[in-house]
């Protein structure tokens, strides 16, 4: 039996069951090769290709799991400066002298 990837098709969730986080379902697509037996007494042989999908569940796109299965850590691709911390994807939460998306710049007041 031979199989072959073909594509990948994404389509997120935003909880699925029994896992925690922001957990996003990828349906894998992949060809399924069969091959039978064909002509007088099956000296031929005929291959026939079916494409066949599974779904596999990752993290979605701005999250990363925990190491336990969980996708609940958030991803800040600008890092948050100034002992920021990243709260959501791309979102930073300054300490209250601090302001800006990254916190890198000291508040006015």
């Amino acid at each position: 039996m031979r199989l072959t990837k073909v594509f990948l098709l994404f389509c997120c969730l935003d909880y699925a069951v029994g896992l925690t986080g922001h957990v996003c379902t990828i349906i894998q697509y992949y060809q399924h090769w069969t091959t039978t037996r064909t002509g007088l007494w099956g000296w031929g042989r005929t291959s026939v290709s079916r494409l066949r999908s599974t779904n596999v569940q990752v993290c979605c796109f701005g999250w990363k799991d925990n190491g336990r299965g969980e996708c609940v850590i958030p991803i800040c691709r600008t890092p948050c400066y100034n002992g920021g911390t990243c709260i959501a994807p791309d979102t930073c939460k300054c300490l209250p002298s601090l302001e800006g998306a990254n916190c890198a710049q000291h508040g006015t007041g």
